[in-house]
């Protein structure tokens, strides 16, 4: 979020499944938006603060966005722990920008164009990625659709089935649903119902499963 003349910029990325490069691709958009608007010493060393919250946990963490004097960003958990990486492989949540400082008047056209860009990018090369990017109540862009809700009605279903059958005090039961759906245990049970759901309920979602000879 970035405060504009009273109003608010908010940038919210999530990752509906696996993302290639995700690490890097999240770095780079962070470096070529904040590259171009460090015009002068005015900017403090902090560039932005990044806020990660993922799908398997219930706390938020945050990371600290710094411009070191050798003109390079630098990337840094702002409490104390070993990791020092954004990992948006699963990031089932959301993860949001809100830069440290004010934009000034020249900055704001260069800050849409160039967040449009390197989102538009992210989204091509990773068709996972979903982003909503706002000024306060207008949407400037939106690559959510509705197929996305149907994917997560499924992933609910498909949970609920897969925890009924792990917490079974019934061992022939579950052999029966595994040996139903030609899986071993409760993780695959679950993917291979989302496999089997999906393309029932949407045509355009189709899974290449490659069959074991």
């Amino acid at each position: 979020m970035s405060k504009e003349y009273g109003g608010y910029y908010s940038i919210q990325l999530t990752n509906y499944g696996y993302c290639e490069n995700d690490t890097r691709d999240i770095f780079n958009i962070l470096r070529y938006i904040f590259w171009n608007l460090i015009s002068d010493n005015s900017y403090k060393d902090m560039l932005a603060t990044i806020y990660l919250k993922d799908g398997q946990n219930d706390f938020e963490v945050t990371y600290d966005l710094h411009y070191l004097p050798r003109k390079r960003l630098s990337l840094l958990k702002n409490e104390q722990n070993e990791t020092k990486c954004i990992d948006f492989s699963y990031c089932r949540k959301y993860l949001s920008i809100k830069p440290s400082y004010n934009l000034t008047a020249s900055d704001v056209e260069k800050f849409k164009v160039t967040v449009l860009e390197e989102i538009t990018s992210l989204c091509r090369e990773n068709a996972n990625v979903k982003v909503t990017y706002r000024t306060d109540r207008r949407m400037l862009h939106n690559n959510h659709v509705p197929l996305d809700d149907e994917y997560k009605t499924c992933q609910i279903l498909s949970t609920a089935v897969t925890d009924i059958v792990r917490q079974s005090l019934d061992s022939e039961f579950k052999e029966k649903c595994f040996a139903l759906l030609k899986t071993e245990n409760p993780g695959q049970l679950r993917d291979s119902l989302m496999t089997q759901l999906l393309p029932l309920i949407h045509e355009n979602y189709i899974f290449s499963i490659k069959q074991e000879e």
